[in-house]
């Protein structure tokens, strides 16, 4: 199936199970058979789940009938992958937990959070101007800034410009909020910017990865795609597929689908590239899984301009930095 069938049976197959109590995730499943289609259900502990079941039904997409399986699964619900201030018994940092050298520059991966926040995230990239856009609101800056969570460092829409950014192993105020793309409780994005005014800063760089590409990557079923996160350091996964997810009540539709490990409490803002460090997307949510459980995770794609106004994304234009021979790049 092309990637806009794809997206209307998603949209298709939730319109039609919304109601369904416990209802998180409408998932294309195309690595066990391109027909198949999931819903995933919060397990509740105090009721035994079913087992999984399967059944065929109809659905229109534009002017055209298409039958698919509906696959019904029982699993954790889905939360943003902020890491608390305060530290999480359930969850504690283990002895692997990425640490910043004393003297070394701010870098994509660098935990960062808002100073009135209680969860921190990832430094997803630092470069020179980003312009985004969503549904018809813009956030951009030509200034030196950095792209990272709405939820991270804007507060689930909470932030105001000017509010200190701050790095977490410094403890040291890097940076101000300077806009937001708002979150929306259906076909929302979670993305936001902070201007720059640290000068020890390792222009369009990740952490264990380097220099980002001045383009946008493909997706590709399968494909290996890498991270910098400030939870989970450096790290890669697989690409496997789309879905359309809620998370704290809303509903993100398109949604890039991780495989397990790739990232956790802590990732969020982590900026998504491919092996040849083409931009992917902002990873933002996964399951609600201790680390040592291997959640599952979910980015927001990077897309084709033409096709924003129909699928989740953002359309970002990453300035020439001073340190790569990188043009501008575009996304959706």
């Amino acid at each position: 199936m092309d990637s806009e069938l794809v997206q209307g049976l998603l949209d298709a197959i939730l319109d039609s199970y919304k109601d369904v109590e416990g209802l998180v995730l409408v998932r294309h499943a195309p690595q066990v058979a391109d027909d198949l289609f999931v819903l995933r259900i919060i397990h509740d502990p105090d009721h035994p789940a079913s087992s999984q079941i399967v059944f065929r039904q109809i659905f229109v997409v534009g002017a055209s009938k298409h039958s698919v399986r509906i696959q019904i699964e029982h699993g954790p619900r889905i939360v943003y992958h902020g890491y608390p201030i305060q530290g999480d018994p359930n969850d504690p940092l283990g002895p692997n937990f990425p640490s910043k050298p004393t003297g070394a520059p701010y870098i994509g991966g660098d935990r960062v959070a808002n100073r009135r926040g209680t969860m921190w995230g990832t430094l997803g990239v630092a470069v020179h101007g980003i312009q985004m856009q969503h549904s018809g609101t813009s956030c951009g800056t030509n200034a030196a800034c950095f792209l990272s969570n709405n939820h991270v460092i804007a507060l689930s829409n909470g932030g105001v410009a000017g509010d200190p950014i701050y790095e977490l192993d410094t403890a040291t105020e890097i940076g101000n909020l300077h806009c937001f793309i708002p979150m929306k409780n259906a076909g929302g994005t979670d993305a936001a910017l902070a201007t720059l005014f640290a000068t020890n800063v390792a222009w369009g760089q990740l952490s264990g990865l380097g220099q980002i590409r001045g383009e946008i990557g493909k997706l590709h079923l399968g494909m290996i795609i890498y991270k910098a996160g400030g939870r989970t350091g450096t790290n890669e996964g697989n690409y496997l597929g789309v879905g359309n997810v809620n998370v704290d009540g809303r509903w993100f539709y398109g949604a890039g689908i991780t495989s397990r490990q790739f990232g956790c409490r802590g990732d969020s803002g982590s900026l998504v590239v491919d092996g040849s460090r083409a931009l992917i997307g902002l990873y933002f949510a996964g399951e609600d899984l201790p680390c040592d459980q291997r959640p599952e995770g979910f980015f927001i794609p990077f897309q084709d301009m033409r096709s924003v106004s129909q699928l989740l994304g953002i359309e970002i234009t990453l300035g020439k930095d001073e340190s790569s021979s990188a043009g501008p790049v575009a996304a959706g």
